[in-house]
């Protein structure tokens, strides 16, 4: 997975390759807050797409080096990336957007 941030008025793109089952967990979590966003669930969706990207940036930089038509698409991105991976690695179809793996 990969993002791209405007830094100090440069563009630097940051990758993940390993996800944490940990992560898999809260990722179930963000779906459902996705749902009721609001201020608080923001904060905490753009945390968790930080600590997604092993705290390489923080939640200033993703807010100010990301344009504002690309806040949902990233998170929902990034959330929807580490269902696929794990519904790859269980044989299962692609996940339900109620946040439930179908197919297993």
């Amino acid at each position: 997975m990969q993002i791209t941030l405007i830094l100090d008025g440069k563009e630097r793109s940051f990758t993940v390759g390993f996800v944490s089952g940990m992560m898999l967990r809260r990722t179930f979590g963000m779906q459902k807050k996705m749902a009721a966003l609001n201020e608080e669930s923001l904060d905490e969706a753009v945390d968790y797409v930080v600590d997604l990207y092993g705290k390489q940036f923080t939640r200033d930089d993703f807010y100010n080096g990301i344009d504002t038509s690309e806040v949902f698409d990233t998170i929902t991105s990034s959330i929807a990336e580490v269902m696929q991976r794990t519904t790859k690695a269980v044989g299962a179809k692609d996940p339900d957007p109620n946040g439930q793996i179908q197919g297993t």
